[in-house]
């Protein structure tokens, strides 16, 4: 009994007293409406200041996120146009660099041009003084057109006399140069078919060469009563300059050849 009324006695006496011992507890609380005792009961709320707390540190946090990601967006469009800029300005560089090439190389042809031109004329007077007088020049070869005329035998020893022979056209340029050089004279040129193939003075093989000759040539055309047919080739204009074979006995004009020494 005794233990009974000392356990009873550690309880305390009123609510007042267990709310004190205990404070984060709630308790129901005995209030007196009227007659009658009725039961209160009193909950823990947070203070209001602290959910306007809340609410502006949630706000901030948006508003912190929103930043972040228009800084992001912002700098991927500044550095696009950084891109974009600088695209331009190596494009403008490049324009620039090649318009300053472009009229170095101009002025470079230019002083080319004058020193090619002026290399020719010391190159041709130089050549000229070397192919002799009453002698044209034309790539490394000496040119001599007769003033008389002769047979073509006749006119090979001619240009045997002069070290020389009679012309051998080994290219079209040389062709085309001859068809200037020996207008409008029709001229012997050192090709016969005396043998019976057509072969060069100089041992030239006829079928490493260009072919010049008039349409229908060479015909070897018997009536001309100089007996045998026509073994001699010519160069003669017509319409153009081209090749014909005559007779040899006939007196043409010559055309010899020799190389520059």
């Amino acid at each position: 009994m005794d233990r009974i009324e000392r356990g009873c006695s550690r309880f305390p006496d009123s609510a007042q007293e267990m709310s004190n011992d205990y404070p984060d507890h709630q308790f129901l609380q005995l209030g007196d409406n009227s007659e009658n005792k009725v039961f209160k009961m009193n909950f823990w709320s947070p203070p209001p200041y602290s959910r306007v707390v809340t609410a502006l540190c949630a706000v901030c946090a948006i508003c912190f996120i929103t930043v972040i990601i228009l800084i992001v967006a912002l700098n991927s469009k500044v550095i696009d146009k950084l891109k974009n800029i600088e695209a331009s300005v190596q494009r403008i560089l490049i324009d620039k660099t090649t318009d300053v090439l472009q009229k170095d190389i101009a002025s470079v042809l230019v002083v080319l041009r004058k020193l090619s031109d002026w290399a020719t004329k010391q190159n041709s007077s130089f050549l000229d003084s070397l192919c002799g007088a009453d002698w044209a020049h034309h790539s490394f070869s000496c040119y001599y057109l007769s003033s008389d005329t002769l047979s073509w035998q006749d006119a090979k020893k001619a240009c045997e006399s002069m070290n020389s022979h009679l012309l051998v056209i080994n290219n079209n340029e040389e062709q085309r140069f001859i068809s200037t050089f020996s207008r409008p004279f029709t001229s012997w040129i050192g090709l016969t078919d005396a043998d019976g193939s057509w072969e060069w003075v100089d041992g030239t093989p006829y079928d490493s060469t260009p072919k010049s000759w008039q349409d229908g040539q060479p015909d070897d055309y018997y009536y001309h009563q100089l007996g045998g047919g026509e073994d001699c080739a010519q160069m003669k204009f017509i319409t153009t300059a081209g090749w014909n074979d005559e007779h040899c006995t006939r007196k043409q004009y010559y055309i010899c050849e020799k190389k520059v020494r």
